[in-house]
């Protein structure tokens, strides 16, 4: 499931600069944010860290 939130956030943004402030790659943060791939819970939380909160857990969907 596509996370919206994130894909809101992360337009007109640089996407590499963003992968590289949560320690992965853009290629990566495209397949999460697309829905082709789960990001483990601490990406969740680097992620939430780094948009200051507008990515929170509970997007994700399946976070506990």
């Amino acid at each position: 499931m596509k996370n919206t939130v994130l894909i809101d956030y992360l337009a007109g943004k640089d996407r590499a600069e963003f992968a590289e402030a949560v320690g992965t790659t853009p290629n990566y943060i495209s397949q999460i944010a697309g829905g082709h791939k789960s990001p483990s819970l601490d990406m969740m939380r680097r992620i939430k860290a780094a948009t200051k909160g507008v990515v929170g857990l509970e997007t994700w969907g399946n976070a506990s």
